[in-house]
């Protein structure tokens, strides 16, 4: 199974932000990433292009919840995960959490977030 990742983001280029993407790319069995920015004015596009080749990066203003909408709205995934940009995955975190999944609700782990 794959999954889409979503984060939203706006001027995340701070010293963790690379190791948040890295743990990311160990470990979730990613099928593409969902770039939510709200016009970062810093490198925060570019380190993402260092990690995954082709993001889907959806700049916009909108508060919170509109923006996670419309992240949503280009998931293709079953499942999809909610990354905030200020966290690193452990190594076996999608892992540990899929065995919790149940096919009606959304699971929680924390600031990482896997939903159907």
């Amino acid at each position: 199974m794959s999954i889409d990742v979503v984060m939203l983001t706006k001027n995340s280029a701070k010293p963790y932000f690379k190791k948040c993407l890295a743990s990311i790319r160990v470990s979730l069995p990613i099928r593409r990433i969902i770039i939510v920015d709200a016009y970062s004015t810093d490198d925060t596009i570019n380190i993402i292009k260092q990690f995954f080749a082709d993001p889907i990066i959806i700049r916009t203003r909108q508060p919170l919840a509109q923006s996670r909408k419309l992240a949503i709205s280009y998931v293709k995934t079953e499942w999809f995960a909610f990354i905030d940009s200020d966290i690193e995955l452990f190594p076996n975190w999608f892992k540990i959490l899929s065995k919790f999944r149940h096919k009606d609700v959304g699971g929680d782990s924390g600031k990482g977030s896997i939903c159907e």
